[in-house]
This record gives structure tokens, sequence and C-alpha cells, in this order.
């Protein structure tokens, strides 16, 4: 999982390469001690692989914690 800023935007973009045939979740918490995982993105399977990338809006957060898993099928 690679995540780079638009700082205009007030933004992180995610980005990753699925694999063909498997579906994943892109999580997110702040802070990392105490809060609950959240899905900011799941990706159903496809047939071929593909990069895939979501737009994150970054607010009041001093920081965030990213993670991306490959859900069950």
């Amino acid at each position: 999982l690679i995540a780079y800023p638009l700082p205009s935007q007030h933004a992180l973009v995610l980005t990753f390469e699925a694999i063909s045939n498997r579906s994943y979740a892109v999580e997110g918490r702040t802070p990392i001690e105490t809060a609950d995982w959240t899905n900011l993105v799941v990706v159903p399977p496809a047939a071929t692989n593909r990069i895939i990338q979501a737009t994150n809006l970054i607010q009041d957060f001093t920081s965030r914690f990213y993670r991306l898993g490959v859900r069950p099928e």
C-alpha cells in the first residue's frame, strides 16, 4: 500500500496492485491504540490484475493509520 498526499485537497491517495480473483479492503483508524479499524475501500474480485487508487480525505487527524487486507472469498 502506497500513500501520497494531495495537500491542496486535504487528501491522501492510496494505491496498490490488486491480484486477479481476490477481494481487498483498505482500512484506517485514528488513533492506533484505541480506535477500531474501519473499511475505507472494499475492492471486489476481478478477472485481471489491476492498480487500485482511492482518495481518502484528511480531516483533523494528528495521525491516521492504514492497512491493506485480502478478504476471504
